[in-house]
């Protein structure tokens, strides 16, 4: 999903002390455009993937995968046990 690409893009950029106009400088594209990117209001092409993973050592094939991996919303916790959760019987 593009969201968890666009996450760890700026978890790594920060993690290595960049900002944002210097990453973008070092990718060559507009501090604007990396920051469009970075907030998900910019899509994430595989030209901008390759260029951004590169300036941040990253994998651009897991950056792909994330990208395009579909939303988990069908996700579900596992059930718990009902026992656990049982209300505490009062003492008489």
């Amino acid at each position: 999903m593009q969201k968890d690409a666009t996450e760890l893009i700026r978890i790594g950029r920060v993690l290595i002390g960049l900002s944002q106009g210097k990453a973008a400088l070092e990718a060559g594209m507009s501090p604007s455009t990396w920051c469009a990117i970075e907030r998900g209001y910019r899509s994430l092409t595989d030209d901008k993937l390759h260029r951004m993973a590169r300036v941040l050592g990253l994998d651009a094939a897991m950056l792909r995968t994330l990208r395009d991996e579909p939303a988990q919303s069908s996700r579900r916790l596992p059930e718990t046990d009902p026992s656990v959760n049982r209300p505490r019987e009062e003492k008489p």
